[in-house]
Order: structure tokens, then C-alpha cells, then sequence
């Protein structure tokens, strides 16, 4: 009689554990490939960073100049060094809210890498842009999401954000209307 199969086992590897700091400018070419990476999961997405955000190659110096703060999740290699495609895993900003009342801030570019969605890392980051908004006097966060990122949808109703009955349309090359999202800062995240 043949020996028994040995037990399968599917072969995971572990994501690295990533460590959140401040996005540099030297991280614009890896924050353009996370969100390449995540918008071409949704037809029609197009990302001509020339053409239409060319602040992405030195974001940081974009938000730090409207007095916001960026940040950028990063796993393997230094973690000092610039993200790469390889590197990055995720990102988030945020910035007080142009044309809103005093105290409301804007949540940008929270983006998660296929790779380490569903670990947490989204919330944490989150939770720093909140931490953040409250730190400088912030009472409301807003944020504009693509009608078609259904599961960044999902993730801020979980965090508590509200949808509002508002879109605006774009006009850019992805033909892009957004939801509005919108959560009240109380005292905890």
C-alpha cells in the first residue's frame, strides 16, 4: 500500500510588516505605482500623471504647501528609503478642506496594495489622517471617492463615514463622478 499524500499546504508568504512614516518626494514614483496598481482594477481608470496630477511627483511638498501631512506605509528593503513599486503597500493625506467651514479637513489619496488588503493597514492609516485633523483643530472629515471604488465605499461606511446625496463629475480622461463621504470627529477613532 503507497504512503499517504503528505497534507497540502498552500505556500503564503507573509507580508512584510510595514512601517507608516511621512511621504518625502522622493516617494512620488512609488505612490504613482500604488495608485496605477489600484486604479486599474476598475475599468475605464486612467492615470496620466502629466496630464493631470503632476503633483504626485512631489506630493509631499503638494500637501505640505496647503499645510497637510501625508503619509506612506512601506514593507521590505529600508524603510527610510524612497517607496518603490515594491515597496509601498499604502498611502493617505490629509488637508484642511478648501471652501468648507473652519474645522473641516479632506482625506486624499488613501490608497491599500491588493497585496496587504484586509490587514488592517487601511484603518491605520485612517486613523493617523484623523489623528492628525484632530491635532489642528478638526471636527469633520470629508472625502471624494469614484462611484466605481465600490470597496472604498465599503471600508469608509464601516469606518462610519456617511455617504452624502451629492457627485461631481470630473471632466477627466477617466470620466470620473464622485461620492461625497463625510464623518463627524468626535472624541475617538
Amino acid at each position: 500500500m503507497p504512503d499517504a499524500a503528505p497534507a497540502h499546504t498552500p505556500l503564503v508568504t507573509p507580508l512584510p510588516v510595514p512601517v507608516i512614516r511621512p511621504l518625502v518626494d522622493a516617494d512620488g514614483e512609488g505612490l504613482i505605482a500604488l495608485i496605477y496598481l489600484c486604479w486599474s482594477a476598475y475599468p475605464g481608470c486612467i492615470l496620466d500623471v502629466d496630464a493631470e496630477l503632476p503633483e504626485l511627483r512631489h506630493y509631499a511638498s503638494h500637501v505640505g504647501a496647503r499645510g497637510g501631512a501625508a503619509w506612506v506605509a512601506v514593507a521590505g528593503g529600508d524603510p527610510a528609503a524612497p517607496a518603490t513599486a515594491d515597496t509601498i503597500l499604502a498611502s493617505c493625506a490629509v488637508m484642511a478642506a478648501e471652501g468648507e467651514p473652519a474645522g473641516h479637513f479632506e482625506l486624499f489619496k488613501l490608497y491599500v496594495s491588493p497585496r496587504a488588503r484586509r490587514s488592517g493597514l487601511a484603518r491605520r492609516m485612517l486613523v493617523r489622517a484623523i489623528e492628525h485633523a484632530r491635532d489642528a483643530g478638526g471636527r469633520h472629515l470629508m472625502l471624494w471617492t469614484d462611484t466605481r471604488f465600490t470597496e472604498g465605499h465599503a471600508f469608509y461606511e464601516a469606518q462610519g463615514f456617511t455617504r452624502g446625496p451629492h457627485t461631481r463629475a470630473l471632466h477627466d480622461l477617466s470620466r470620473s463622478v464622485e461620492y461625497r463621504y463625510d464623518l463627524p470627529l468626535g472624541s475617538g477613532a
